[in-house]
């Protein structure tokens, strides 16, 4: 069974609603490489999927030569490397480890309360849920100023937009339609973040980043037959 690629540059299979397709798609979007992109039903797959990638996740990329990238991080630094120019990953090697510990901070202290959020059985564990949210969210903001070289930049490096901003954003990008569902305040609103924030705001004034986000309403109505 064949499955659908372009025969003369990158083809990247997305969902819209997927984070982790999300960063391929900045990564992409930065290279200003031309590409494919053909969306996969996550909840109805194509019977041909499993050829692009076995486990059946997002995002897959098949490049030119037919050889296909599977993981997002993996995507992500692929591109950098292959487009130097681009400066996404630090040359320095204490730099590219901030990179990476800033992207192990959010994956720890963020991501997993957003879903979890979702996932809350009853009101008490969806409080306590929402606590562990905001204390991951502050610690966060927190660490902007360790790995900032430029007092004025909003990236996580400073004036230097990287990998690590791709990694992060799009789980930001999600908040807002969690906080709709248990009447919460949206991410604009909350106190004691004005680093984070600031941080937002910057990623989402990029070219490559607006192209990219899902709209709001149809994340609420996926995040609904999570609950």
């Amino acid at each position: 069974m064949s499955y659908p690629h372009s025969e003369t540059k990158p083809t990247l299979y997305n969902a819209v609603i997927c984070p982790y397709a999300q960063r391929a798609v900045i990564a992409l979007n930065e290279s200003g490489v031309p590409y494919e992109k053909v969306d996969i039903d996550l909840s109805n797959k194509p019977a041909w999927y499993p050829q692009v990638n076995p486990e059946g996740k997002v995002p897959a990329l098949r490049l030119n030569d037919g050889r296909i990238l599977i993981e997002s991080l993996l995507i992500v630094e692929y591109i950098s490397e292959t487009y130097p120019q681009l400066k996404l990953m630090p040359a320095d090697n204490f730099e590219k480890y901030q990179v990476r510990l800033f992207i192990e901070y959010m994956s720890n202290k963020v991501t997993p309360h957003v879903y979890g959020i979702i996932r809350a059985k009853d009101a008490e564990q969806k409080e306590q849920t929402y606590q562990k949210l905001m204390d991951g969210l502050k610690f966060v903001n927190g660490k902007f100023t360790e790995f900032s070289t430029s007092s004025t930049g909003p990236y996580v490096l400073g004036d230097r937009f990287s990998v690590a901003d791709i990694a992060c954003i799009p789980f930001i990008d999600r908040m807002d339609a969690v906080f709709m569902l248990i009447g919460s305040k949206r991410f604009s609103e909350l106190e004691g973040l004005e680093r984070l924030k600031a941080w937002a705001d910057a990623c989402h004034a990029r070219k490559s980043i607006a192209p990219s986000r899902c709209d709001l309403d149809v994340l609420v109505e996926r995040y609904k037959a999570f609950r």
